[in-house]
């Protein structure tokens, strides 16, 4: 038994009798959740699927860049460092795209991401696995924090392990305490539930007809045992949506009229985009990005999306970035990893080349650099240099430049266009 193990051990024994070791609980938020909104039926709400996966891509989609500070101040990418290879590749089953989006959807639907971590001889993470965050709880022994895992056969854990915290990278959102992070969801529960039953009223009146779309009436008078054999007769021929569209043939001075929509069923439309809504304001997203299009234009649809960058996805970048940062033990002062979120913007391609444009024309940036950013060109000779027009000189020099020499008067043009006519005449009497 490896040295991990006994100590996982001993420490669960600890955890059974309840000495030495406190659980650390989420807050009590039944008043929310209580409603009957359950952990498998929140997904199924189509704007919270949405929002999580929209997110999740958008931030998985975005690579990692490994940079390292030179003495002059400068900076240096790492391309192959030891922190990029694990998160290109982190397992055998996974890609570095599926991980983070795991550890975001994570996130965003339980508050909490657990990767388990195993690290080799020279204290490096060889492997990442994200872990279940309902089979995961944390502990806190003294000052040290310790995780107790269900079994999990991908990740080799055995179950009800103890794992300490430098083997778990935790990425948490929101403030539920100092170690758990808190969900949306919670905030959303009774809007889920209320979506949940409209998109439920919706197809038992379409499919079972819970409400009877027109009647039958009659100036005469129907016995029971008649009036019974004439709403079977009915419903046999045309109940149902399978029985729409046939002829119906009346007797016993039968007449059909049709109920209109009530007000209430009018709004069902309005009370599932308010759904929308507030689950997009929950996530910080445009609503447009879950589906609601009736506020988003051709021409602000950009603006949109640079709001979503700056009120939702500006904080994810940070947040995981900074914590693979502490969990990797870099020095930011010499090096640290950041989204590269200028991929973000690739799609726009007009203001990318404009901005390029100006980049290179200001001095700001090489040609290669802007053949790169713009287009994805390979460099050019002499394309590693900035470039800047001439004519541009600071201004407090502009009193210094030279003079040049003033324009010749009428006078001097007329004597010197004699003297090369003289020239011309005495050639010619040559």
């Amino acid at each position: 038994m490896s040295l991990l193990a006994r100590i996982s051990a001993a420490l669960l024994r600890l955890v059974k009798r309840d000495i030495g070791g406190s659980r650390v609980f989420w807050p009590d938020t039944s008043w929310q959740t209580g409603s009957g909104v359950s952990r498998a039926t929140e997904l199924t709400c189509s704007a919270v699927f949405a929002a999580i996966d929209r997110i999740s891509s958008d931030i998985a989609k975005i690579p990692l860049r490994h940079w390292r500070v030179q003495p002059d101040g400068t900076r240096v990418e790492l391309t192959t460092s030891p922190v990029l290879r694990v998160w290109r590749q982190p397992n055998s089953y996974q890609t570095g795209f599926d991980l983070m989006k795991a550890i975001v959807s994570s996130q965003l639907y339980r508050g909490n991401a657990y990767v388990y971590c195993p690290l080799n001889g020279k204290n490096q993470v060889v492997e990442m696995h994200c872990l279940s965050p309902d089979a995961v709880w944390p502990y806190v022994f003294g000052d040290q924090v310790w995780y107790r895992c269900s079994q999990d056969q991908l990740a080799e854990i055995q179950p009800q392990q103890m794992i300490p915290a430098r083997y778990i990278f935790h990425h948490r959102m929101g403030a539920a305490s100092a170690l758990l992070g808190i969900s949306p969801l919670i905030a959303v529960a009774t809007t889920v539930l209320g979506s949940q039953a409209i998109e439920q009223h919706s197809m038992a009146f379409f499919a079972n007809m819970a409400r009877p779309s027109g009647y039958l009436t009659t100036a005469g008078k129907l016995d029971r045992q008649k009036a019974e054999e004439l709403k079977k007769r009915w419903q046999d021929q045309h109940g149902g949506m399978g029985q729409a569209g046939k002829t119906p043939v009346l007797e016993e001075g039968l007449e059909y009229r049709q109920l209109t929509m009530t007000a209430v069923d009018a709004q069902l439309i309005e009370q599932l985009r308010w759904g929308i809504e507030n689950i997009a304001r929950v996530f910080q997203i445009p609503a447009f990005l879950i589906g609601d299009m009736t506020r988003m234009m051709a021409r602000n649809s950009e603006q949109l999306m640079r709001i979503y960058f700056a009120s939702c996805l500006m904080a994810h970048y940070v947040s995981i970035a900074q914590r693979i940062n502490i969990f990797w033990e870099l020095d930011t002062q010499r090096e640290y990893v950041e989204f590269d979120v200028d991929e973000l913007f690739r799609t726009e391609f007009d203001v990318r080349i404009a901005t390029f444009a100006k980049a290179v024309q200001g001095g700001l940036a090489t040609v290669n650099e802007g053949r790169e950013g713009a287009f994805s060109f390979n460099p050019v000779a002499g394309g590693d240099q900035v470039f800047m027009q001439q004519q541009m000189v600071p201004i407090t020099m502009l009193g210094q430049q030279p003079v040049g020499p003033e324009p010749p008067t009428a006078d001097e043009m007329a004597a010197a266009f004699a003297l090369e006519v003289q020239r011309r005449l005495a050639r010619w009497a040559a």
